[in-house]
């Protein structure tokens, strides 16, 4: 009876169990089987096709593009007060601390004094050498007083020489004068003389004292002519006493003039160098009073208390700029680093923001470290050696491509410091992968003997 159909009227005879085989399977059931092995074949299918995504996930926090602001100062002085505390939001010339203020001011009222006195002594200068009068301003004081006695001596010395000069060419003149009114006097005598001669010399014949008459006008004559020789030598030693006379008075002025504009050509230059003392000592007045850059937030203070002294150049406050750019730095497992690549996208959860509430915020990978870091015993970062790879980090720095969360108070803003938990994806993997690797893996280290 194995492959015959039974007829209906034979099977009604026939035991349940002959009746129950030789029944028909119905429908619904056979779909039942064909559902399940299609669901089969599309679980093989979508663990082939569907992929997931491979993260790194890094620890990191916030922090800004700028370098932080140090404030130092710049010479040794006296805390007096001290007037923001860390995490304080600070705007831009506010107070952050007050020095002592004493010897910068001394510096800058000495230099002060120093720089009039040497102004005082060019404008006395100045007015001598432009022969102009000189009168102390009442703002100069004592030294003002002293310059303008100063001018007042010098002006009576130049006086005086002046006048024994002028008094000197006058009576040289004079001697000048007199000597050409005798030579003029011994030229006209001298004419005469020789008019006396030349009579005697025509009455030679008819005066018997001839002889002695001719001689005598002779020697008149020629004494007239040695007179008028010692006059005319007489002359030219005045006229030379006067030259130089006239020249010594020159070169006084002359001298005089040097003498005042070298004096005042060093002075101007001390008086330059004052000024620029004085700019100094103003800005280290201004100095005194340390104040914000920019705006930011006061991130680190120096352990000093006000009557304590800060030394030159030593940091006392520092800060974080508000207006920069914020990005993410993040420390990259060492085992991990081969995966990452700049330009690849992360996402960046704030520990004070939860996730689920706020959002993520969206990134990229901008930069990786050329060197592996590790931590030491104070938390601080160092470049580790090669036998030092245990607990070894990249450093990875992570721009931000959108900065705004939902649900967050009014007036939030990201801050510099806060902690993240980054998610950097690295690629993507199959759903069948998860079940051939360890498979594959079983293969290839099994069967064989170490």
């Amino acid at each position: 009876m194995r492959g015959k159909k039974i007829s209906q009227e034979v099977l009604a005879y026939q035991p349940d169990a002959v009746e129950i085989e030789e029944r028909s399977v119905p429908g619904r059931v056979r779909w039942v089987l064909y559902v399940i092995l299609g669901s089969l074949a599309a679980v093989v299918v979508g663990a082939v096709v569907f992929k997931v995504d491979r993260i790194v996930v890094a620890q990191g926090k916030l922090i800004t593009t700028a370098p932080t602001i140090v404030i130092q100062s710049l010479h040794t002085a006296v805390i007096r007060s001290i007037d923001v505390q860390v995490g304080d939001s600070v705007e831009k010339g506010q107070i952050l601390a007050t020095l002592d203020s004493t010897f910068a001011s001394a510096d800058l009222t000495q230099l002060t004094k120093e720089a009039q006195v040497i102004g005082t002594q060019v404008r006395r200068i100045q007015a001598e050498l432009k022969g102009k009068p000189f009168a102390a301003l009442k703002e100069e004081g004592e030294d003002g007083l002293l310059q303008e006695q100063l001018f007042r001596q010098r002006k009576i010395i130049f006086n005086r020489n002046k006048q024994f000069n002028a008094e000197r060419i006058a009576a040289l003149e004079a001697k000048l004068t007199l000597n050409k009114v005798q030579h003029q006097g011994k030229e006209r005598q001298l004419k005469l003389l020789r008019d006396v001669e030349g009579t005697v010399a025509r009455d030679r014949q008819k005066d018997t004292g001839y002889r002695l008459r001719l001689l005598d006008a002779q020697k008149n004559r020629f004494q007239t002519v040695d007179e008028m020789a010692s006059l005319r030598a007489e002359e030219q030693v005045i006229v030379h006493e006067l030259q130089q006379a006239r020249s010594e008075w020159r070169r006084f002025i002359e001298e005089r003039s040097g003498e005042l504009m070298e004096q005042q050509v060093t002075l101007r230059n001390e008086l330059e160098k004052v000024v620029e003392e004085i700019n100094k000592a103003k800005r280290l007045h201004e100095l005194v009073s340390l104040r914000a850059p920019q705006p930011g937030v006061v991130l680190q203070m120096a352990d000093l208390a006000v009557g304590s002294i800060a030394r030159q150049a030593e940091p006392l406050i520092t800060l974080v700029p508000l207006n920069s750019r914020i990005e993410v730095e993040v420390n990259v497992p060492a085992r991990d680093i081969a995966r990452i690549r700049t330009n690849d996208s992360a996402r960046v959860k704030l520990d004070a923001f939860p996730f689920q509430r706020h959002d993520t915020l969206p990134g990229k990978v901008r930069v990786i470290s050329e060197d592996s870091f590790r931590l030491n015993d104070r938390g601080e970062s160092l470049a580790q050696s090669p036998s030092e790879a245990e607990d070894a980090f990249y450093r990875t720095r992570l721009s931000l491509l959108s900065t705004k969360l939902r649900n967050v108070p009014p007036g939030f803003r990201l801050m510099p410091g806060m902690k993240v938990r980054t998610e950097i994806k690295v690629g993507s993997r199959s759903v069948i992968s998860y079940f051939l690797y360890p498979i594959i893996r079983v293969f290839d280290e099994s069967l064989r003997e170490p």
